[in-house]
């Protein structure tokens, strides 16, 4: 859910973003932690029982920054970006 939604807005494959990064068992195991702690906090849009396809997205898109907050490998591509 959210994917495709994902991909129209942030112009990128979550599942493109995630495998640049050759993120183990463990790490994909500290990413779905991360979600499962983000999802419930997500506000749903007024009237609506359901999270939308684009709230999903940047529900996705924030948890895959605070991974790579949490990992070496996003503080080196943070730091590269800085750099250069």
């Amino acid at each position: 859910m959210g994917a495709i939604e994902y991909e129209k807005i942030y112009g990128i494959k979550l599942i493109g973003e995630l495998k640049t990064r050759n993120l183990t068992d463990k790490d994909i195991e500290e990413f779905d932690n991360l979600l499962k702690v983000t999802v419930p906090k997500t506000v749903h849009h007024f009237g609506s029982s359901y999270l939308n396809m684009a709230t999903v997205a940047g529900c996705l898109r924030m948890v895959r920054k605070e991974y790579d907050k949490k990992t070496w490998v996003g503080n080196l591509k943070e730091c590269y970006f800085i750099i250069c």
